[in-house]
């Protein structure tokens, strides 16, 4: 972590120094969010909602390269459905007769940097490809659980299920008009995921996985 942060710090300085067109901005997207990973026995992955809204910084160093961070409010998470399987001490499958529905709303302060590589007219419209790491810390997570069609449980805590930190990397693809006097536009298709577990649950083994699309406004500074 501390070594990501003197990266981050020393990365924005240098190209503070060499950019040669500076931006700022802010973006709004959804898409959708899903678990990777293994859930537990008898339970599969569903797609959720997602959605993000935050603020970004770019240097730009020519007009094909350029470096971009975000700061950025995530909410992700996904669905669990299925009928609850268990193991008992003779090897025996024991299924739960009671069908579980369970969505997780998880709250997420995200801080990916990543790099964009533009082809096209830089004065009109370019094309764009992005890639990099992100750092995602976990706000707040709610569950609403339902067992057999009944809601037992709802927006309870699920701070004793995930784990506080998430970093995992960002691809991406879209379109951008220039940052002119009255700013530019952009618009992207992103495809995020987690490098490791998220789960504190030792029967499961979870990563976030999102699809967002995304708009952005932004203005020239340098």
């Amino acid at each position: 972590m501390r070594i990501l942060c003197l990266a981050a710090l020393l990365l924005g300085n240098i190209t503070w120094m060499y950019a040669q067109e500076i931006v700022i901005g802010g973006k709004l997207g959804t898409g959708i969010a899903r678990f990777g990973g293994s859930s537990e026995l008898g339970l599969s992955h569903k797609s959720a909602m997602s959605y993000t809204l935050g603020g970004v910084v770019g240097y730009k160093f020519d007009e094909m390269y350029a470096v971009f961070g975000e700061l950025s409010y995530g909410l992700w998470g996904g669905r669990e459905k299925g009928y609850l399987k268990t193991i008992s001490a003779s090897g025996k499958e024991i299924i739960n007769p009671y069908e579980i529905n369970a969505r997780y709303m998880m709250h997420y302060i995200h801080l990916p940097i990543y790099g964009k590589v533009y082809f096209g007219n830089p004065r009109k419209m370019q094309y764009f490809a992005s890639a990099g790491p992100y750092i995602g810390i976990l706000a707040a997570s709610t569950r609403t659980l339902s067992r057999g069609g009944r809601k037992d449980e709802i927006n309870a805590s699920t701070s004793n299920i995930f784990k506080p930190l998430d970093v995992g990397f960002l691809i991406g693809a879209g379109i951008e008009f220039p940052a002119k006097t009255k700013g530019g536009y952009s618009a992207e298709l992103r495809y995020n995921r987690s490098f490791s577990n998220i789960s504190k649950n030792s029967s499961a083994t979870l990563v976030n996985s999102a699809f967002i699309v995304s708009l952005a406004y932004f203005l020239p500074l340098k």
